[in-house]
């Protein structure tokens, strides 16, 4: 009997190559011991961009807002409170208890928020605005009181 694939997988994605975890291994070994300046070169060689700063101020944030057109602005806002509208509610959903299965027997469940989070907000080819909203929002409804984006 002869098989008749429907569907094959794909070329394995590069995070499975070898030679590409090695070479990304190699860049954050790098960037653990230089720091910002390797972060430099690596912005220079790679994306040909060497701002006065990595981290983008309040005043920027707002000069960006401000150039967007009304009705972009509006439909980000909408969909992020769509978003937080509906983390905060599975967060309400998440119930803390406590129950005393014998004298001085105690068990329970108690969500607390993680110290931190770290959100990845894909730029390029796969730039979408909702992976913004959908990791930030929900850290920030979930009460991560530290909170970092980078793209």
């Amino acid at each position: 009997m002869t098989v008749e694939y429907l569907k094959k997988a794909g070329a394995r994605p590069a995070g499975e190559d070898p030679d590409t975890r090695d070479v990304v291994a190699a860049m954050l070994a790098e960037l653990d011991q230089g720091g910002e300046q390797v972060l430099r070169a690596y912005s220079r060689r790679l994306d040909d961009w060497d701002p006065e700063s990595f981290v983008v101020d309040e005043q920027q944030v707002r000069a960006a807002e401000a150039a967007l057109p009304t009705t972009l602005r509006d439909d980000i806002v909408f969909a992020h409170r769509q978003v937080r509208a509906f983390a905060d509610r599975q967060r309400e959903s998440l119930v803390d208890f406590e129950l005393e299965l014998h004298p001085g027997l105690l068990v329970g469940q108690r969500h607390l928020p993680v110290a931190a989070a770290g959100c990845y907000v894909p730029g390029g080819r796969y730039a979408h605005i909702s992976s913004a909203a959908m990791s930030i929002a929900t850290a920030k409804a979930a009460g991560v009181p530290t909170i970092v984006a980078c793209s």
